[in-house]
């Protein structure tokens, strides 16, 4: 007998070669599950504003590019689903990073969150709390973390 744990499956993608691992495991844990799969991408607004003042450009030239990366990454994401006949909604959202992935993950009632995350040395792990940290306190669901180095 089956046993169903997760409705909804989130799959957070930033486009790195270890979201591509990731969503290999989120998609196969939707099929064990049998459950509905979605894949975000978030514009991190922060990050282009501080480029565009670092580097004098327009906000549009910068978010632009940004936009054109998640489209890339979802369009990675959703040929892996396909390969196993999953059925993916993608989304691409912008603002601040950790902010919309919680939102989302309360407006999609999302039970399990996938997302990566990298192992950080030294002092560089203390001076950033990672995205995945952040997730892994606020969300209000299990999360699924594909650590890498």
């Amino acid at each position: 007998m089956k046993v169903k744990i997760f409705d909804n499956i989130l799959i957070l993608t930033d486009g790195s070669e270890y979201s591509l691992k990731l969503a290999e495991y989120g998609i196969k844990l939707a099929i064990m599950n049998d459950a509905r799969l979605s894949c975000l991408y978030v514009v991190d607004m922060d990050n282009i504003s501080k480029i565009c003042i670092k580097q004098n450009i327009s906000t549009d030239q910068i978010e632009e590019k940004f936009e054109k990366q998640g489209e890339k990454a979802i369009t990675s994401i959703r040929k892996i689903a396909e390969k196993y006949n999953m059925e993916i909604n993608t989304f691409i959202k912008k603002g601040k990073i950790v902010d919309e992935i919680l939102k989302f993950i309360i407006q999609n009632k999302i039970d399990l969150v996938c997302i990566t995350h990298r192992i950080r040395k030294g002092s560089e792990s203390f001076r950033l709390i990672s995205i995945a940290n952040q997730i892994i306190e606020f969300a209000n669901c299990p999360v699924f973390v594909l650590q890498h180095k």
